[in-house]
């Protein structure tokens, strides 16, 4: 909210610091499961987990396909901000979609996690 109130660059940091401790917390989750915890707290390389590696102690982790997906559409929307503003007569901007899509990304990451059982 503090970054929206009114958008530059040095308030960006408050907007993106809460996502970027979101996003290692699920990292190191998906390195400690899938290789184990010492990988978990040392190294940042979950999607190429994903596909290498199965999950090993958890059902559902393979969900995380989701997530990634949503956050993904939404790092899109964010660059094709103008184009979508445009293409929609300004009546909405990429800047929401994203916000949308990103929503998405976390209402799939917790109904995964609801769903883990060990």
């Amino acid at each position: 909210m503090y970054y929206h109130w009114q958008p530059d660059n040095p308030r960006l940091v408050w907007d993106r610091l809460p996502m970027t401790l979101a996003f290692a917390g699920l990292i190191a989750a998906v390195l400690g499961e899938r290789i184990g915890p010492v990988w978990g707290r040392r190294s940042l390389w979950p999607l190429l987990l994903l596909v290498l590696f199965p999950a090993r102690q958890y059902s559902h982790s393979n969900a995380l396909f989701w997530p990634i997906f949503w956050y993904g559409m939404a790092k899109v929307a964010e660059t094709f901000d103008l184009a979508i503003c445009r293409a929609t007569a300004t009546a909405v901007s990429g800047h929401t979609v994203k916000h949308v899509l990103a929503a998405m990304a976390v209402w799939a990451l917790l109904r995964m996690l609801t769903a883990w059982s060990p």
